[in-house]
């Protein structure tokens, strides 16, 4: 039946390190209704398309999306080699089984391009993929499964994890989930965000690198959250203005990203650095930048980039941003 489907509507998509997939309402040639489903493309090298190695068309790979058989999906979610399906009454994962991200116990297969069943996986409510591991929030909680080797599976001790297991520090108040390759974040409903995971650079977003934390730990300064997202940059999104977990954004949207330089953030386009890359490690950066003029007729925007910890400075010299450092 899900082999006839046509047209529909797409609902959502994810992108994995060398493939994606889309999910949504497909139109049932046989049946005339629609039925509920996903459609993946890119490398299939490692089954992760969940088509049992059906990579006969752009020599290894598939082109154009093709449909996950056999399957009711309503999420899925694409890592670095694999795919995880959520259904209405269960999980699937395809692809690699390195680090047990495939959630199906021990011994993994290497590769599977048939989605097997996670154990334990009825009753998630969303899926978050990362590198080499997944995250799922349930009504008690955040569960997350794969490589630990930054803790970014919840561990403690740094350990894979072949099942789903809790994060200590959720609590089912989670409204929202993201992963990146080596950290994950969840959003609460109190408009707060806590992250886990790796933070050598700085991408827990509590003001300072740090080593790697199993548990969820809050980020500092931001509240009225509305969306997040993890990767490069991590914004999450504000009901007044856009704010960066992992450094900060302008009230415009444009983000610096200090996760990426430890920790001292990208300038702003057009600004200057003071600071270089031998110093990078013991920076303690403010960043502010205004526009020329405060007079009513002048529409340059205006931007004003701290460090959570402190407060806010603004320049009243111009367009000129300012990096105060100290050496290691």
């Amino acid at each position: 039946m899900f082999d006839a489907l046509e047209g529909g509507e797409v609902l959502g998509v994810s992108a994995g390190m060398f493939h994606a997939c889309a999910w949504g309402l497909w139109d049932d040639v046989l049946s005339g209704a629609l039925v509920p489903g996903a459609s993946c493309w890119g490398s299939d090298f490692s089954g992760a398309l969940g088509r049992n190695f059906d990579a006969t068309r752009c020599e290894g790979t598939i082109c154009t999306p093709a449909l996950v058989p056999d399957l009711p999906v309503i999420e899925a979610a694409a890592g670095r080699e694999f795919s995880c399906f959520r259904t209405a009454t269960g999980t699937y994962c395809a692809g690699t089984g390195a680090s047990g991200v495939l959630g199906v116990g021990s011994p993994a297969p290497a590769n599977t391009g048939v989605p097997l069943e996670v154990v334990n996986g009825a009753g998630l409510l969303e899926l978050a993929a990362g590198d080499y591991h997944l995250c799922a929030r349930r009504s008690t909680g955040v569960v997350c499964w794969g490589s630990g080797q930054a803790r970014q599976n919840g561990d403690a001790g740094a350990l894979d994890r072949m099942l789903p297991a809790a994060v200590a520090g959720t609590d089912g108040s989670e409204v929202a989930l993201c992963s990146a390759i080596v950290h994950s974040c969840a959003l609460r409903s109190d408009g707060t965000v806590r992250c886990w995971g790796d933070g050598t650079r700085g991408q827990l977003g509590r003001g300072t690198v740090e080593t790697p934390r199993a548990n969820a730990l809050e980020v500092t300064g931001l509240s009225d959250v509305v969306d997040i997202s993890c990767g490069a940059g991590s914004p999450a999104r504000s009901r007044n203005r856009p704010r960066c977990f992992a450094g900060a954004t302008t009230r415009h949207g444009s983000s610096v990203r200090w996760s990426q330089s430890r920790p001292c953030p990208s300038p702003p386009p057009h600004a200057s650095r003071s600071c270089d890359a031998a110093q990078t490690r013991g920076c303690q950066s403010s960043w502010s930048r205004s526009s020329p003029s405060s007079s009513p007729g002048n529409t340059s925007p205006r931007m004003m980039l701290s460090r959570p910890s402190t407060s806010r400075r603004t320049s009243t010299s111009g367009p000129v941003a300012r990096k105060r450092c100290k050496k290691p």
